[in-house]
């Protein structure tokens, strides 16, 4: 989904000049998107560190896996999302679009988050 969110602005060709708003609110939601990713990339890392240290056997080999890959889906994801936000709000000319681009990938975030308690109680 970030990737057809950065496909069509990824030639980085209308890049806008500064402005005092629009500069600013450019500088905001990135920080606030990343706010908003800490609490999911520190679990990530808490998971990562448990799985590190964990005693490996053969019957608990599976679970540990897609844990590792849930994992990784989490820390991927947002340095993803967070660098095509970046990309669109770079280059988009109104502060109205800028504010809909922010609330458009919390929404993809929100959307995993709900997988992610979907998942079975083995994991």
């Amino acid at each position: 989904m970030s990737y057809l969110f950065f496909y069509e602005r990824r030639k980085l060709d209308n890049v806008q000049p500064f402005n005092k708003y629009h500069t600013t609110l450019r500088v905001i939601v990135p920080i606030l998107m990343a706010m908003k990713f800490g609490g999911e990339l520190n679990k990530a890392l808490k998971m990562y560190t448990f799985l590190k240290r964990m005693k490996g056997s053969r019957k608990h080999l599976k679970g540990r896996f897609i844990n590792l890959l849930l994992a990784t889906c989490q820390i991927t994801g947002p340095i993803v999302l967070q660098f095509s936000l970046i990309t669109v709000i770079s280059q988009e000319p109104s502060l109205g679009q800028i504010t809909k681009a922010f609330v458009t990938l919390g929404f993809v975030v929100g959307i995993d988050d709900m997988f992610a308690k979907d998942l079975p109680a083995e994991v």
